[in-house]
């Protein structure tokens, strides 16, 4: 009865249901408390007696919804001024001084300070409720501005607000270790109505029993759900002409998950691996809210210094919100950052997601895979086109319009140390591996023992190249022909019909093109729209062919380490084409510049 079953939902993003009744646990532990002070005689007991009488109200009308679904947001905030009413009347929290003037006069009209108090405790509780939209998220906040509170209240010496601040954060605490990282239970309208209620009645309490306490010393801590709210009415009301209590999926908490963390966990694998990038997003605003809930405590009662660290609140959210709107997320955002400081479960689980999926490094769509896994995955079909790009590769598949449209028809793995570092720092993950074409043309051909293929297809190489490559494959029972065509810069050769027609009698279940770049990769674009059967692979794999018949010496490991291969090449086979291709691949840095380093994109 109390599951959240509404997965569909505008603003719903996890996968199954979950039980919405975290305030029942919170409020009982608020009650165990009280009733633990009583019997130990404390002296302000009847006043934390008091304080849950209107947070009942509170609580009840936010469970009613939970446990119904049919309580309007109207009617909640209606029980929640009145629970402020009776606060006000009961213990005096009322809002009466800002520390100017003029408004000080005004709120000395008492009607004036009372509508103000419902009306802004009332609103920090709703917008306690409009952040709890990810695993942990409200939970952490509640927790910190609590104990923040409790905190300043102990050096102003206001025992009763540190006990009930303490005790209120114990209690959201224990919430939250069955709520983060996955929820087991959520806070529900009932918790997050009844947190905002205290963490707002105690904010009005410990200005005004303190006069010590600056004013904004509660609104800076509170800053994020405030602004969060308001910010939200300005776009929902102005910007897109909708009702400021229409429901949409646009709060900074939502940008974020949508725009970092779903491009790095898939949501399609699972519910566990789904609920787990949900507990990925509260990461970052939970430092959003440490920003200000850190100098609050530290300047509670430096008012000018206060209002400073609120403007730079407003100006850090409203260029954090607009950057990620506009796809251009800034670097302190990192997803990867925040990948460390989950435990690590999360982040084997999201390593084992991006086993083969893609970024955009320099423009190009990139594999995300290693050696093993990609050799262990050649038999699927479907006739991939495997491209295993180093810098100048990548600069090719960039400056040549015919390769540049077609970048998703490849499957491209990085080759080269420089691109592979490149990928690294973007994922800050090691699952990029260097895929080199002269150590998977060994890996492929050895799979032949094992039965994962027994016919292949050359084409390209010199013909005494050629004959060296069939006979080693005959060695290893494997049925093989080769091709030595003519083919033209743009790709196309006369004898491709011829070739694709062969190919389709004999079914080879891996090509492999050695006629070097770019020239390979627009013909196996022609190839493979020739052939009337899904092969498993086919692979452009340029000079490798050499290396595997031992025509030339592959450089050696440390070269290679350090991203030197092609310097390697250029001492064996020197010429001024190999040179100028050296030189060419320096423009790969520039490509990476202009393209989506910092961003990642998801297929």
């Amino acid at each position: 009865m109390s599951a959240d079953h509404d997965l569909d939902g505008v603003q719903k993003v996890h996968a199954v249901p979950v039980p919405r009744i975290g305030g029942i646990g919170i409020f009982s532990g608020l009650v165990c408390t009280v009733l633990w002070l009583w019997f130990a005689q404390w002296k302000h007991r009847d006043f934390f007696l008091l304080f849950l009488v209107p947070s009942f109200f509170v609580f009840a009308v936010g469970l009613l919804e939970d446990l119904t679904k049919r309580v309007s947001v109207r009617m909640r905030l209606t029980v929640t001024m009145f629970a402020a009413l009776i606060g006000s009347l009961l213990f005096n929290a009322t809002v009466r001084t800002f520390g100017v003037p003029f408004i000080d006069t005004i709120f000395q009209i008492n009607l004036v300070a009372l509508l103000f108090t419902v009306v802004a405790v009332a609103g920090v509780a709703n917008a306690v409720n409009l952040i709890d939209g990810f695993n942990g998220l409200s939970g952490f906040v509640c927790v910190t501005t609590l104990l923040a509170l409790g905190a300043v209240a102990y050096m102003a010496g206001d025992q009763m607000i540190f006990i009930i601040a303490l005790a209120s954060a114990g209690a959201v605490a224990g919430f939250l270790v069955w709520n983060y990282p996955n929820a087991k239970i959520f806070l529900g309208d009932g918790g997050a109505y009844l947190v905002g209620f205290i963490i707002a009645e105690l904010s009005v309490l410990v200005h005004e029993r303190n006069p010590g306490v600056s004013v904004l010393f509660p609104l800076l801590l509170i800053i994020y759900p405030i602004f969060e709210t308001l910010f939200s009415i300005y776009r929902r009301k102005f910007v897109r002409g909708q009702s400021p209590g229409a429901p949409d999926a646009m709060h900074l908490h939502q940008m974020i998950n949508k725009r970092l963390v779903r491009w790095r966990v898939s949501y399609r694998i699972g519910d566990s691996i789904r609920s787990r990038g949900n507990a990925m997003t509260s990461p970052f605003l939970w430092i959003l809210n440490l920003l200000a809930a850190v100098p609050a405590v530290i300047f509670w009662s430096n008012s000018l210094i206060l209002a400073g660290f609120i403007a730079l609140f407003a100006v850090s959210y409203l260029w954090v919100y607009t950057s990620i709107a506009r796809f251009q997320t800034p670097r302190l955002l990192s997803l990867p950052l925040m990948h460390r400081s989950i435990s690590r479960s999360i982040a084997s689980e999201i390593n084992l997601v991006e086993q083969n999926s893609k970024i955009y490094l320099a423009g190009i769509p990139v594999t995300c895979t290693t050696r093993k896994t990609l050799a262990s995955t050649i038999t699927l079909g479907n006739s991939p086109i495997l491209v295993t790009a180093n810098a100048q590769i990548i600069t090719l598949l960039n400056t040549n319009s015919t390769l540049k449209g077609s970048t998703e028809d490849f499957q491209i793995c990085l080759d080269g140390q420089i691109p592979v570092i490149a990928g690294r720092l973007l994922l800050r993950t090691k699952t990029i591996e260097k895929i080199s074409g002269s150590d998977l043309i060994f890996e492929l051909l050895d799979m032949a023992r094992y039965g994962k293929f027994k016919k292949a297809c050359l084409i390209g190489g010199s013909p005494d190249v050629a004959d060296q490559f069939l006979a080693r494959l005959s060695t290893k029972n494997i049925e093989a022909f080769a091709f030595t065509p003519i083919v033209s810069s743009d790709g196309t050769s006369d004898d491709i019909e011829h070739i694709a027609q062969k190919i389709n009698e004999e079914k080879p279940e891996i090509v492999f093109i050695a006629l070097g770049a770019p020239k390979q990769e627009l013909f196996a674009l022609q190839l493979r729209k020739r052939l009337i059967y899904e092969l498993n692979l086919i692979f452009c794999c340029g000079g490798s062919v050499d290396f595997y018949v031992g025509k030339f010496n592959r450089s050696p490991r440390l070269l290679s380490t350090i991203g030197l291969e092609g310097i390697y090449r250029l001492v064996q086979e020197p010429s001024w084409k190999r040179l100028h291709r050296l030189f060419f691949s320096f423009r790969f840095f520039y490509y990476l510049a202009i393209g989506s380093f910092g961003t990642t994109r998801r297929r």
